[in-house]
């Protein structure tokens, strides 16, 4: 499926939905996770990633977020 190393973000303005989400990466041995609460965040973190040359290879977002909209 994804090695193990493989960098993803999660965005979700739900605590319990981000933790939920990482438990069943972390099952699939994917543990290099970033979290963010809402679009925005999302958005810089993606940004930033970009800049520096290390992209984000996987995105898992919730549709409905503050600030910015998955």
């Amino acid at each position: 499926m994804f090695p193990p190393n493989t960098k993803i973000l999660v965005a979700d303005d739900m605590v319990t939905m981000r933790k939920m989400v990482r438990k069943c990466l972390a099952g699939l041995n994917l543990n290099n996770v970033v979290e963010v609460k809402d679009g925005k965040e999302a958005y810089e973190q993606l940004e930033n990633a970009a800049n520096m040359n290390l992209p984000f290879e996987l995105l898992v977002t919730d549709w409905n977020m503050p600030n910015l909209k998955g």
